[in-house]
């Protein structure tokens, strides 16, 4: 129901790694996976398929930096203001 028939295992490996990529960890998502799926996915299995990108993301954290990146941070705080009303 969630998604279109025989397109199952692209969209979950699409998610595995898009979990992973932001961090959570492979038995974080076994556990995801195993509450949506009711463990049709085990640890060894999301650690092939993350293997898959760990070439690409060790070649990405190991690339050559820039000499020089520019940032621009811009902050605000609004405040109301009572005088004779309230005002922001």
């Amino acid at each position: 129901m969630v998604f279109e028939p025989y397109r199952r295992s692209l969209y979950i490996e699409d998610l595995i790694l898009a979990l992973y990529s932001n961090g959570i960890s492979t038995r974080k998502i076994s556990m995801i996976l195993d509450e949506i799926f009711h463990g049709r996915y085990s640890k060894s299995t999301i650690n092939k398929i993350t293997d898959l990108v760990k070439e690409e993301i060790d070649e990405w954290q190991s690339r050559k930096l820039k000499e020089r990146y520019f940032a621009i941070y811009i902050d605000a705080l609004f405040l109301n203001l009572r005088r004779n009303t309230v005002e922001k």
